[in-house]
């Protein structure tokens, strides 16, 4: 005795539908996928022969779509690397542009001038010279002795030969390098707060690094009296000599 598997319905061993709700009694045979590259798109088969797509082929479109998607998240990925590399470099030239045209001096965020490693602050008066002025004045320290009028004033006692610099001694030791000397009031009145301005020198008369310091301060430096000065920069081994000059005095 046989029954309906949809409706329930009792029914004969010979009926193919059901005579109750007309569904068809006999199962799908599915063909079986031969193997190969085209085993994914095999069709099913039923008795009446309609076809239906096979299972290997799904929403997402097989290993085929499946390929297709992968390759495509790649290559989207590749140009945003690109992109990012691109933007990257960019940059780093910007960066290089930028940095490349500030004055070389310490802390200044100017500008280079035309023709110079400084600002128009910064930078020697003389036309062509490429260096850095020398403390206070508008000049670096070749032209200095040069152009400028303090320096080659007789009138002006900071810079007169009564004022005597002696005994020069540069040498390193705990990471910084040294100049000292003496200082000799040859005038024939005291003299306060003198000013000494150091320029380090490499062996080849390059300047590396300046100081300056108060050889001489309100206690005073009576006539025919000497005093010790010092002053120091970071060590440096390439120098080897200091010329050390008046800047001021009382």
């Amino acid at each position: 005795m046989r029954f309906c598997k949809y409706c329930g319905m009792q029914i004969s061993e010979q009926d193919s539908i059901c005579p109750s709700c007309g569904k068809d009694l006999n199962p799908i045979k599915i063909s079986q996928p031969a193997p190969g590259p085209d085993a994914g798109h095999n069709v099913h088969e039923s008795e009446s022969g309609s076809g239906a797509v096979s299972p290997a082929r799904s929403e997402s479109g097989g290993p085929e779509g499946i390929a297709q998607k992968a390759g495509g998240l790649f290559s989207g990925n590749k140009k945003g690397i690109l992109a990012g590399a691109g933007a990257a470099a960019v940059l780093l030239l910007v960066i290089m542009a930028v940095f490349s045209g500030r004055c070389r001096t310490e802390g200044c965020k100017n500008r280079k001038a035309p023709g110079s490693d400084y600002c128009y602050n910064h930078k020697c008066d003389v036309n062509g010279c490429r260096k850095e002025r020398f403390a206070a004045s508008n000049y670096c320290y070749e032209h200095y002795k040069m152009y400028d009028k303090d320096a080659e004033s007789e009138e002006n006692p900071a810079y007169s030969w009564l004022l005597d610099i002696s005994d020069v001694l540069v040498y390193s030791e705990y990471g910084f390098t040294y100049a000292e000397g003496t200082l000799t009031n040859n005038n024939d009145t005291s003299v306060k707060y003198v000013k000494l301005k150091g320029a380090f020198k490499s062996r080849t008369g390059k300047v590396i690094d300046t100081d300056w310091t108060y050889a001489v301060g309100s206690e005073g430096l009576e006539p025919g009296e000497s005093c010790k000065w010092k002053m120091s920069v970071t060590k440096d081994s390439s120098i080897t000599d200091c010329d050390v000059t008046i800047l001021d005095n009382e």
